[in-house]
């Protein structure tokens, strides 16, 4: 090889069978140099694709796993609304059956030398009617 230095010896280079020499060798070692280049560049284009796509899969699962513990919150919220429904229905009707029992039972003390006085209910009463206690 010539240069300003003057003539170095250089290993042979081929090329698909065939021994390059000057210009020929120059250009195709610049060519495998902007290849070579040009892999790299694609290399890291690819990589930072796959870098950003794993980052947006994160992102993701992050906001995924967010939404599924709003929803199991907002489901034990509503199972304890319902809960809560449900004993205050039951207290709700425990309270009216006892207040519904102290309306419906009125019983008067029995007269002396005569049988029990019978038992009237609010449905009889609006109708005038009077339902006996037992057997009477």
């Amino acid at each position: 090889m010539l240069s300003a230095t003057g003539p170095k010896l250089m290993d042979v280079y081929s090329s698909g069978g065939d021994v390059l020499m000057g210009t020929l060798r120059w250009e195709k070692e610049a060519e495998e140099r902007a290849r070579k280049l040009h892999q790299q560049a694609e290399y890291g284009h690819k990589r930072r694709q796959l870098q950003f796509a794993e980052a947006d899969i994160a992102a993701r699962i992050t906001a995924l796993q967010l939404d599924l513990e709003r929803q199991r919150t907002e489901l034990a919220r509503c199972t304890l609304d319902d809960e809560r429904r449900q004993v205050s229905a039951g207290e709700w009707q425990h309270t009216v059956r006892t207040m519904r029992s102290a309306d419906t039972v009125v019983t008067t003390a029995p007269a002396p030398g005569k049988r029990r006085a019978a038992r009237i209910s609010t449905k009889s009463r609006t109708n005038g009617d009077q339902e006996p206690l037992h057997g009477s």
